[in-house]
């Protein structure tokens, strides 16, 4: 059985479409895989919310519009927050959030970063977000998650501490 950070754990994120509460499995995913496509048109990103989610769950071609304004107003959300979190980051100096319930993978993502920083020298506030609540208003549907500067860098799963390091040095 599925732990609760093991990212083949299937997840259902309600996302209101046409007045009812649909489940949609690996919307998350898609809308980090849209984001780091870097599309800004926004028929083309509702078209590839659309197509991407189609892997995973059913949708009634005569609900698709539907969909796409869902999963578009869901994707805007998303990115709303990612832009606040950037904006409450502290002045010069790097924020790391590590988001998790404190599970053994979230501990094993924290103890990454801590050694990542050691090795590159770079002054970070490292922060544990613990709560549900907070986890989700950040973006995060699968734990461990990890943000550097209020960008999402990983989520779901545990990344190595080369990983983590290579992502401070861009976000220097």
């Amino acid at each position: 059985m599925a732990g609760c950070c093991d990212p083949r754990a299937p997840r259902a994120v309600p996302l209101p479409v046409n007045g009812r509460q649909v489940g949609i499995i690996g919307l998350e995913q898609a809308v980090m895989e849209v984001i780091s496509q870097g599309i800004s048109d926004e028929s083309r990103v509702a078209e590839e919310l659309l197509r991407l989610i189609k892997q995973k769950n059913y949708v009634p071609e005569s609900a698709a519009e539907h969909y796409r304004q869902a999963l578009l107003a869901y994707y805007r959300q998303q990115g709303q927050k990612l832009n606040h979190s950037q904006q409450e980051r502290s002045a010069g100096r790097m924020q790391i959030k590590v988001l998790g319930p404190g599970c053994k993978k979230c501990k094993a993502v924290y103890e990454a970063v801590q050694k990542a920083l050691a090795n590159t020298g770079v002054d970070a506030e490292v922060v544990k977000v613990e709560n549900p609540a907070q986890i989700a208003d950040h973006g995060v549907l699968m734990t461990p998650g990890l943000m550097i500067n209020g960008k999402l860098k990983v989520s779901g799963r545990v990344p190595g501490q080369a990983e983590i390091e290579k992502w401070i040095k861009e976000s220097v």
